[in-house]
């Protein structure tokens, strides 16, 4: 027989172990051959598989008469090493309470960074076969720019329905933000509002309270909504047939869902049918445009290359003669369900995408936050190990052998270790709810959610083995003669691992706090750079779909202007801050160069109220007319210029954009329509009013509570049936730095644990070398030292290792801001001051931690610490 064939009638490695444990020492070579022989007939006649798992049952089937005898052997022992364990508990409480704390606050926090991670990396994961369920993304190729989207044609969705039989679901939706509902007297913009076919929950899954899910959204003029919907605008009363009018369309309720869970980028409100509206179901005949956000479910038994390899080329095949002429290229493609979330690469997403680099971050965090929890432990449980010493020597003279000694020394560290995770349990519940309000998660623990509960098991047993194994090893060395002669050198050799633990772990901490400190600096940068535009004292209105038209917008911004406190007012499709369209924009005479850019409708007065520059040409004169669907004249920036080819901002004034060949008028200065996280985005700026949703206007008042009511007044008048909202610029741009000020506060709240368990590591050291150093102080004192002294000669010996640990973290640190700060495109200075500043504070933190037990230990009676000699 070959080795190959040989290795595969072998049993399995881990069960034959676990066998030669579990069998009596009198049957276990017969019983092990025995079944060994068995399995190959078992593996000859049924297969490997069934071989294996027949072996595994038979194991499993010997498992409890085995810990029956071993309990039954060793109940007394365990029950013994535990009475010890409470003992030295009570009598070391100190130190007892120290490392339970220690600890625990360590298991608490690595418990609830995975609970962070777990929540980013299980994004819509909920859904059933979510392995087989994509995204369509459409890419949008031309010779100088590359662009991915969610979008699709509505004609391309009802032809991949049709031309590709592995597409088990297709379904389609639309998203509409900010859509004024109404109910009898009850008026609300809604944020999560989409509108979709009736195949939507064949793709997302919907639990349904009331109502059937089966043709809820077949017919027009129907909808779902969520129970949190249906108790805002219902109350306690039965939906299902109740009418809610969206727009300028009224909807019947034909069923109420659950609430989505947070861990889903499409978050459910209402969910109306995208058969009613006309204009979805012109879009449901175009090749062009960006309509439809499409889902799709496979067969399980895809070839998923050829089917990728088909689809990227489908609209190209279909309608893509235009596209060749122009230059770019239509290409679709897949993307998981699973990776939705994750991935920065697409834009227009319907929520802020995750971050990579994040996870890995507070993963790596974490670990380094239990590692430094578990050698604390074992610097506080070594430190006090020359309390004990004359106990390990007494019973090696009685007899005891050093197994013994180390089962028990091992017990009582899982012992502790288990208080410890009781200990955590309550402070991740006290901390469960801050952390929420940080990160804007909605993190929870369950007895019920396996993946929790095997996770905590795990780190118990870790933290139990990596804590409890050194020192039961260090403990049990102990030689009798000299421990019970008090000989035993506790601070020299190879017990200078602990100076480096504490370098390690005062250099992860300081590291922490390095990064909390540039975070805050970046952002403190990012709010005070001047964005291209004036913001301040910017108070903006939102307005209905289609009601600022082209005479209507003039007259609302006039009665605005009647107040004395509003200085100017325009009207636009968007404000900073806020999202707005992007569609293709190139210049009559290289119609190959599209480039898709920001869309962005005014009026005449956006330019000056904003306060934006003109870098050449001019603004829309009050000449050129304001229509509802026609442009006379285009602005644009000079991020576009750059993207369109041009030289310079004055050649492009006087050339001619699209088909229609019409004007640019005027180049402005770059301004950031979005955080300063990201590049200058190339924008066009057009004197069209069809799509205004929002009136600007410029404040100068004492009483702003005056005026407000006064702008609601006006608002009011003209739009009685609608809600009035409204926010203010400055703080709106600011929530897009939302981001930044959650890590900055879950950093530094990390940052704030590392330092506090870093502190209890430098207190166990300091204990353990001052317990045994204190005959040397004892000498020092009796021969003239005075207490000032020996405080500073105590405390320089810790201190330095602070020192040292400044010098490993600053490198790292600085290469770490380095690195994650290229994700930004305009940048923060690093200065040195923030290392400064760590390293200080690090350094005080320390020496309060160390000063308390050098005062102690200098004002200790010398007579007491050399009464033994």
């Amino acid at each position: 027989m070959n080795r190959k064939n040989e290795n595969k009638l072998r049993p399995p490695l881990l069960g034959s172990i676990l066998l030669k444990w579990i069998l009596n020492k009198s049957v276990r070579d017969g019983g092990i051959g025995d079944l060994h022989e068995k399995y190959i007939l078992v593996y000859r006649d049924n297969g490997r598989i069934k071989a294996w798992l027949w072996y595994w049952f038979q194991v499993f089937h010997m498992a409890p008469q085995f810990v029956i005898e071993f309990g039954n052997k060793n109940i007394s022992l365990i029950g013994n090493y535990l009475r010890i364990s409470w003992r030295n508990t009570k009598r070391y409480k100190g130190f007892t309470f120290i490392n339970i704390f220690g600890l625990a606050l360590g298991i608490a926090c690595a418990t609830m960074i995975f609970l962070w991670v777990d929540n980013e990396l299980s994004y819509d994961t909920f859904h059933d076969d979510h392995e087989n369920k994509y995204r369509i993304i459409q890419q949008y190729d031309n010779p100088t720019q590359t662009k991915k989207v969610p979008f699709i044609p509505g004609k391309a969705a009802q032809g991949l329905r049709d031309d590709f039989p592995d597409i088990l679901v297709l379904t389609v939706l639309s998203q509409e933000r900010d859509l004024p509902v109404k109910y009898k007297n009850q008026i609300f913009f809604e944020e999560r509002h989409i509108y979709a076919d009736r195949y939507i929950f064949n793709v997302f899954k919907a639990e349904p309270v009331k109502g059937s899910l089966e043709n809820s959204l077949s017919a027009p003029g129907t909808a779902v909504i969520t129970e949190s919907i249906a108790k805002k605008y219902f109350g306690d009363t039965d939906p299902l047939g109740k009418t809610l009018r969206l727009g300028e369309y009224d909807y019947n309720i034909t069923t109420v869902i659950k609430d989505s869970p947070p861990n889903t980028h499409v978050k459910f409100g209402i969910i109306a049918s995208i058969n009613t509206r006309s204009e979805h179901r012109e879009w449901m005949e175009d090749w062009e445009g960006w309509a439809f956000r499409a889902y799709i479910k496979l067969t399980p038994e895809i070839d998923l290359n050829e089917f990728s390899r088909k689809l990227k080329t489908y609209i190209t095949d279909n309608a893509g003669e235009n596209n060749r002429q122009e230059g770019t290229e239509r290409n679709l493609s897949l993307e998981r369900f699973s990776d939705i979330h994750l991935n920065r690469d697409v834009d227009f997403r319907i929520e802020a995408a995750g971050d990579r680099k994040q996870i890995y971050i507070f993963s790596v965090i974490g670990i380094m936050i239990l590692l430094v929890a578990c050698l604390n432990f074992i610097n506080l449980s070594t430190a006090r190990s020359f309390n004990r010493s004359k106990e390990v020597g007494i019973r090696k003279a009685a007899g005891a052998v050093r197994t013994s000694l180390i089962k028990q020394f091992f017990l009582e560290s899982v012992f502790l270790t288990f208080i410890s995770s009781a200990v955590s349990l309550v402070l991740i519940f006290l901390c469960i709810p801050w952390l929420n309000s940080i990160s804007g998660k909605q993190l929870t623990i369950s007895p019920y959610d396996l993946k929790f509960v095997l996770f905590y098991i795990i780190i118990i047993l870790i933290t139990g083995i990596l804590s409890g194994s050194y020192p039961s090893v260090f403990l049990s060395r102990f030689d009798p003669v000299r421990t019970v002669r008090n000989q035993v050198n506790l601070a020299g050799g190879k017990n200078n691992i602990r100076e480096i633990l504490v370098i390690f772990q005062f250099a992860i901490s300081i590291g922490m706090i390095i990064s909390t400190l540039m975070l805050y600096r970046q952002l403190d940068f990012m709010k005070s750079q001047y964005p291209g535009f004036n913001k301040e004292q910017k108070l903006v209105v939102k307005f209905p779909r289609l009601a600022l038209t082209e005479g209507r917008s003039e007259v609302i911004k006039n009665e605005f202007l009647s107040h004395s406190d509003v200085k100017q007012a325009s009207a636009s499709s968007g404000v900073p801050g806020i999202s707005t369209g992007r569609n293709d924009f190139w210049l009559t005479e290289d119609p190959e160069n599209r480039q898709i850019m920001l869309n962005l409708l005014i009026d005449h007065d956006f330019i000056p109220l904003f306060n934006i520059k003109m870098k050449s040409g001019h603004n829309f004169p009050e000449s050129m007319k304001l229509e509802d669907r026609r442009t006379h004249g285009f602005l644009i920036n000079e991020a576009a210029v750059s993207a369109l080819g041009l030289n310079s901002a004055e050649e492009a004034v006087g050339k001619t954009a699209g088909y229609n060949r019409i004007p640019i008028i005027g180049v402005t200065e770059n301004f950031h329509y979005t955080g300063l996280q990201d590049e200058v985005e190339p924008t066009v700026m057009s004197l069209t009013a069809i799509f205004f949703f929002t009136v600007t206007l410029n404040i100068q008042s004492e009483d702003l509570g005056s005026t407000i009511s006064f702008i609601k007044t006006v608002y009011n008048n003209f739009y009685p049936d609608y809600p009035f909202e409204y926010f203010f610029l400055d703080q709106q741009f600011d929530m897009q730095y939302k981001t930044e000020e959650q890590l900055m506060k879950t950093i530094g709240l990390l940052a704030m644990l590392g330092i506090s368990i870093a502190c209890l590591g430098l207190f166990g050291l300091a204990a353990f070398m001052i317990e045994s150093r204190i005959k040397e102080i004892g000498i020092r004192k009796t021969l003239g030292a005075t207490s000032p002294k020996l405080i500073l000669f105590i405390s320089i010996g810790y201190l330095k290792w602070i020192v040292l640990a400044n010098i490993f973290a600053w490198p790292a640190a600085y290469l770490f801001i380095i690195r994650w700060l290229e994700s930004y495109a305009n940048r923060a200075s690093i200065k040195w001051d923030i290392f400064i500043l760590s390293g200080l504070a690090a350094l005080f933190i320390g020496l309060l931690t160390v000063i308390f037990q050098s005062i102690q230990a200098a004002n200790t009676d010398p007579v007491k610490s050399l009464r033994c000699e």
